[in-house]
């Protein structure tokens, strides 16, 4: 066998072990979708063709799944108006909760549903009665048995040309006000969207901002706060026309910012999400690869850090991030040939660690093209998929079930001594997968962790109490003391709790020691005694 042949062999191994792709979890399909190509359109299609602006996430709420369609129902003028479908999370009892119809009550639900005090809202692209309609915010109440009778009821129709228009996304709920983007308008060609407010109080839309050309272009996802700005992302405009970073203060409206322009062609889709003070989200295109960007936005300067550039392995996010157990979890549209239909990823904050944790097929009817971002319930993701499925419709899934962090009880801390003491701890719920490894950490400041001085106990570890030395402690000085244990979602830590170690004292003289310092007081006097007691 050549030396080259051999080479080669060992490259192609090390780059499929970089690849890093764990199929150690399961996914389900909750339902396929089943469109009909000649009317009436079934329960739901969600089409890849619309799948790069994301859009249909799925909701959990009171112990159902919620989510809606693009296409789909009765309404036959063009491949049905789209659904609202709710479930049970493990598939059953999958019914139709609304119909859109375009004429009057609106059609393609580009965005997702929210809950607002016990009832869901969300918006349609298209639709709307009178002229000019152009989509359509509304609400409708959740599942709540049979007989369901659906009140879906219409809080605003956007309408052509005074009023901006064609909402994408998701309605966004902050201080009793529903805000949400718009793609057009006011008026005609040239126009850009902007946002909008809708106060559930007294049922009053305004239109609080206009997007010019430069601010933002194919404003999609939703819209977040921090410290008390709504923050968003364009998929085009900025200075290279290649998205933007915005924000808009809701309490003063005049106040509208952009942060930050993306290069040329990275094109920013979903939403953002907060952590540590950064950030986060995700580009369809740009990066080393051109395949997309994974990003933390940083207010306090205006910067954007690249983490990860998306390669072969998993290509294109459409939609938003979502954080779980401390990483960052996503779909991507595209992946190698292993993950041809897709990816669900995670990823660290810090960019470490990027893994495909499940990768989407192209055949065998499985779920393709995973659509916007994936939602967490029960340490399960749910999504949508535009292709695949049993009848090449798209489906509802669920991955999982992950594993929760451990839960721990504080530490007992028993026979202390000057320099070493005896820490007992509690597992008190291993998280869906035995522990790995459990012990302690300990050291003068509060909360101690991992990354100084640690026990280590390895194994395959249930619920139950352990025990272990503390040892090379100094006497007469307070610790902290915690409690951890390691399964696959992480490292967990019990409570702190503290503990002072005891003073050396001197030895105490044997009875023969004792006789000797008698004598010796009565034959030198006190001042030796004063000596001896000192030496001693």
């Amino acid at each position: 066998m050549s030396k080259f042949f051999t080479k080669s062999v060992l490259l192609f191994i090390l780059f499929i072990a970089a690849i890093n792709i764990n199929y150690a979890q399961s996914l389900t399909v909750l339902h396929n979708y089943d469109w009909g190509y000649s009317g009436p359109y079934g329960d739901g299609w969600a089409p890849a063709s619309y799948s790069v602006y994301g859009g249909q996430d799925i909701l959990y709420y009171n112990g159902r799944i919620y989510g809606m369609t693009l296409y789909g129902g009765p309404y036959t003028g063009s491949g049905g108006d789209g659904v609202i479908f709710s479930c049970e999370p493990d598939g059953s009892d999958y019914r139709i909760l609304y119909n859109f119809e375009e004429a009057t009550y609106g059609s393609r639900p580009w965005g997702a549903l929210i809950e607002v005090g016990g009832v869901l809202y969300g918006s349609t692209y298209y639709g709307g009665s009178g002229a000019g309609a152009r989509g359509i915010l509304f609400s409708i109440n959740p599942f709540n048995g049979l007989p369901y009778t659906p009140n879906y009821t219409i809080l605003h129709t956007f309408t052509y040309p005074d009023d901006a228009y064609y909402p994408k996304g998701t309605p966004y709920h902050y201080n009793g006000k529903l805000y949400g983007l718009l793609t057009g308008g006011p008026g005609g060609s040239p126009s850009y969207g902007g946002i909008y407010s809708y106060n559930l109080g007294n049922s009053t839309y305004s239109l609080i901002h206009t997007f010019t050309s430069s601010q933002a272009y194919e404003a999609v996802g939703s819209l977040i706060i921090y410290n008390n700005r709504l923050y968003g992302m364009a998929q085009y405009a900025g200075t290279n026309d290649g998205g933007t970073i915005y924000s808009i203060d809701p309490a003063n409206v005049a106040d509208f910012q952009v942060h930050y322009s993306f290069p040329a062609n990275y094109n920013p889709l979903g939403s953002l999400v907060v952590y540590n003070n950064k950030l986060y989200g995700t580009t369809y295109n740009g990066g080393t690869y051109t395949y997309g960007t994974i990003f933390y936005f940083d207010p306090s300067n205006n910067s954007v850090t690249t983490i990860y550039s998306l390669g072969t392995t998993a290509a294109h996010c459409n939609g938003s991030l979502v954080l779980y157990n401390a990483k960052l979890w996503g779909f991507s549209q595209y992946g190698s040939s292993g993950a041809c239909g897709g990816t669900l990823f995670s990823i660290n904050p810090d960019g470490s660690s990027f893994q495909v944790a499940y990768a989407f097929s192209c055949s065998g009817g499985s779920p393709e093209r995973p659509q916007g971002t994936p939602m967490v319930s029960n340490n399960y993701f749910y999504g949508q998929s535009s292709y695949g499925g049993a009848n090449n419709d798209g489906a509802v899934f669920r991955y999982g079930a992950m594993a929760a962090p451990a839960v721990l009880s504080e530490a007992s801390i028993s026979n202390i001594n000057s320099t070493y003491a005896t820490a007992t701890g509690n597992i008190t719920n291993i998280g869906g997968s035995n522990c790995t490894v459990r012990g302690f950490c300990w050291g003068v400041s509060i909360n101690p962790t991992t990354s100084g001085s640690h026990t280590t106990e390895n194994g395959s570890f249930s619920t139950g109490t352990f025990t272990a030395q503390i040892t090379e402690l100094i006497e007469n000085t307070t610790y902290h003391v915690r409690d951890y244990a390691i399964n696959s979602a992480g490292t967990s830590y019990g409570d702190d709790v503290t503990f002072t170690t005891a003073s050396s004292a001197a030895a105490t003289p044997t009875l023969s020691e004792w006789a000797l310092i008698v004598l010796l007081i009565s034959a030198a006097g006190f001042g030796s005694w004063f000596v001896i007691k000192n030496f001693a």
